[in-house]
């Protein structure tokens, strides 16, 4: 199971990889954006969810979400996405999740919109390998 920081870290090497410049990858205790990256003179903003808590002081920590939680992990995500884009619009924005069905089927419910906003996804799976679709 990935938890957050695992796809973020995953994401992040993956952006690297395309030239990417990372200049601020938080964690989950921290407020904000949790990727920002560069690349030429555009900015990338990612959103990040994992699979299961990364808090080791969390009741649920290393196990796997509840079935329900996914899609709201997934709007929450959406949300927080067209929030930043609302406020800068000048960027790029995505969205990062842990390669499950779960998240797929959550994802192909608003995949229409996801397009006509040209927010990015990035699927992390658990070899760390990130597919963008």
């Amino acid at each position: 199971m990935l938890t957050e920081l695992e796809v973020i870290d995953a994401v992040c090497k993956h952006l690297e990889t395309q030239n990417y410049t990372i200049t601020q990858r938080r964690g989950t205790s921290e407020r904000g954006h949790d990727i920002i990256a560069h690349k030429g003179g555009a900015r990338l903003i990612v959103e990040a969810k994992g699979e299961t808590s990364s808090k080791p002081t969390t009741r649920r920590f290393g196990m796997r979400f509840d079935p329900a939680q996914f899609p709201i992990n997934v709007a929450d995500a959406f949300y927080c996405t067209v929030a930043a884009k609302e406020k800068h619009s000048d960027a790029n924005y995505g969205i990062a999740l842990a390669n499950t069905r779960e998240y797929k089927n959550a994802v192909r419910k608003i995949a229409g919109t996801l397009q006509l906003l040209h927010i990015r996804m990035f699927f992390v799976g658990q070899d760390k390998h990130v597919a963008e679709e």
